[in-house]
C-alpha cells in the first residue's frame, strides 16, 4: 500500500513542464515499482500459505500419527499436507489391513512420505500382494514394520517379479514368507537380476536345485552379494574341500559371506588365543563352519567357562565346535550345572558322562536323560534347571 502511494506521488511530481524523457523514465520506474509491489505481495501470501501448510503438517503428524514434535517438524521439510482428506484415507487403509496405531506410527516415522501416497492406486495393491502370501496378515505386517520401504517399490518392476522369482525357487508361499522374515530387505532389490547370477554360479559347481533352495531359505542374505564376490566365496569354499552336494558347502559359504577377511583373521586369532592349533581350526571349521560366525565376545565367554571354570582342555571345544554356536546362559551353564548337581548327590558318576553329548542333545532328550529320570528322588530338579536357564539361580562352576 505504501509503495502504491509512492508511485502515484512520483507521477504527480513529474507532471507538467518536465522533459519528456524524464516522464518516460519516471513512468518506467513506476511500472517496475508496481510490479515489485505485486511480486512482494504474492511472495508474502505464498510464504504465509507455506507457513500454514507446514504448521498443519506438523500438527497432523503429531496428533494423528504419533510423531514427536521434532520428528514431525523434520518430516514437514520433505512434504506438506494441505488437508486431512488424503492422509486420513492412508491411515484408514492401513488400519483396514490390521495395522495398529503403534504399527502405523513406526512405519510412518521410518517412511513419512507414505502418508502422501495414493492409498488406492499405490498402497492397496502392494498390501494385497503381500497379504496373498499367507493365511494371516500378521507376518507381512511384521515385515512392513521392519521394512516399510517395500511400499515405495514399483509393483511391476520390483515386487511382482521378485516375489515370482522367490516362489519359483522356494516353491511355497510359506517358504517365501520365511525368507522375507529372515531378510526383509530382499524386496528392496529386483531379485531376478540380483539373485539369478548367484543361483547360476551354484549350479555351475554342481549344487542341486533342492540344496540351492534350502540355501536361499536359510541364508538369503548371502545371495545379495555381487556375482563377482559370490563367485569368490564359492571358489574359496571349494578350495577348502567342501562338497557342493552337501550341506556343509552351504554353511561354509554362508560363513565366508558373513564377514570380511579382516574379521575372519581377527576371529582366527581369538581361537588361537585359547590354544587352538591351525590344524584344529581347519578341522573345527570343516565340522561346523558356523562356529566362525560366533562373535568374539561369545567365543571368549564360552571358552572362559569351559576352560577356566570347568577345567576342560581347549581341544574339547575344538573337537565339538558346534558348542560355540550355543547360548552360554540358556544352554551350556544350565546343563553343566544340572550334571554337577547330579554328581554332588551321587546320582551320576563322572565315568558315566560324555559332556559333549549332553550339551549336543536336543532339549527333550536332555530332560529325559538328566532330569525326568531322577525326579522321583530329586523332585526339585526340573525347577532348578529352569532357574538356571532364566538366571534366577546361579549356575555351578566346579570342574566336572
Amino acid at each position: 500500500m505504501m509503495l502504491g502511494f509512492f508511485c502515484r506521488k512520483l507521477l504527480l511530481e513529474v507532471g507538467g513542464g518536465v522533459d519528456c524523457k524524464v516522464v518516460i523514465v519516471a513512468r518506467s520506474t513506476v511500472r517496475w515499482l508496481s510490479t515489485a509491489a505485486a511480486t512482494v505481495s504474492d511472495s508474502n501470501q505464498d510464504a504465509d500459505k507455506s507457513v500454514k501448510d507446514s504448521a498443519f503438517t506438523v500438527s497432523y503428524l503429531v496428533d494423528s500419527c504419533g510423531f514427536t514434535h521434532q520428528a514431525a517438524t523434520t518430516a514437514a521439510t520433505r512434504f506438506s499436507l494441505k488437508s486431512a482428506e488424503k492422509p486420513d484415507k492412508v491411515l484408514r487403509l492401513l488400519r483396514e489391513y490390521g495395522f495398529t496405531c503403534g504399527d502405523i506410527s513406526r512405519i510412518l516415522q521410518q517412511r513419512p512420505t507414505l502418508i502422501v501416497a495414493d492409498p488406492e492406486r499405490s498402497v492397496r495393491p502392494k498390501l494385497d500382494l503381500l497379504a496373498s502370501l499367507g493365511p494371516t496378515k500378521e507376518f507381512f505386517i511384521k515385515i512392513l514394520i521392519r521394512c516399510p520401504e517395500i511400499l515405495h517399490k514399483s509393483m511391476d518392476k520390483t515386487l511382482v517379479p521378485s516375489l515370482g522369482f522367490l516362489k519359483s525357487m522356494l516353491r511355497t508361499d510359506e517358504n517365501v514368507l520365511k525368507v522375507l522374515g529372515r531378510c526383509h530387505r530382499l524386496l528392496w532389490f529386483k531379485l531376478p537380476e540380483s539373485l539369478a547370477p548367484n543361483v547360476a554360479i551354484l549350479r555351475e559347481v554342481g549344487m542341486s536345485d533342492d540344496l540351492i533352495s534350502a540355501f536361499l531359505k536359510d541364508r538369503p542374505i548371502a545371495f545379495l552379494a555381487s556375482a563377482a564376490r559370490f563367485r569368490a566365496l564359492v571358489d574359496k569354499t571349494s578350495k577348502m574341500g567342501f562338497d557342493p552336494k552337501r550341506r556343509g558347502f552351504v554353511e561354509a559359504t554362508s560363513a565366508f559371506a558373513a564377514m570380511s577377511d579382516k574379521t575372519w583373521k581377527r576371529k582366527v586369532e581369538v581361537f588361537k588365543k585359547w590354544g587352538w592349533s591351525d590344524d584344529e581350526l581347519v578341522s573345527a571349521f570343516k565340522k561346523n563352519p558356523l562356529c566362525m560366525t560366533a562373535s568374539e565376545k561369545k567365543v571368549d565367554a564360552i571358552m572362559d567357562y569351559l576352560v577356566n571354570k570347568l577345567k576342560l582342555d581347549p581341544s574339547f571345544v575344538a573337537k565339538t565346535p558346534k558348542l560355540v554356536t550355543f547360548s552360554l546362559e540358556k544352554r551350556i551353564i544350565p546343563r553343566c550345572s544340572i550334571i554337577q548337581y547330579l554328581l554332588s548327590k551321587g546320582m551320576l558318576m563322572t565315568k558315566d558322562i560324555t559332556l559333549s553329548n549332553a550339551l549336543l542333545e536336543s532339549e527333550d532328550t536332555f530332560l529325559r536323560i538328566y532330569v525326568s529320570k531322577y525326579e522321583k528322588t530329586l523332585p526339585e530338579l526340573l525347577d532348578l534347571y529352569n532357574q538356571y536357564k532364566n538366571g534366577s539361580a546361579t549356575g555351578i562352576f566346579h570342574p566336572i
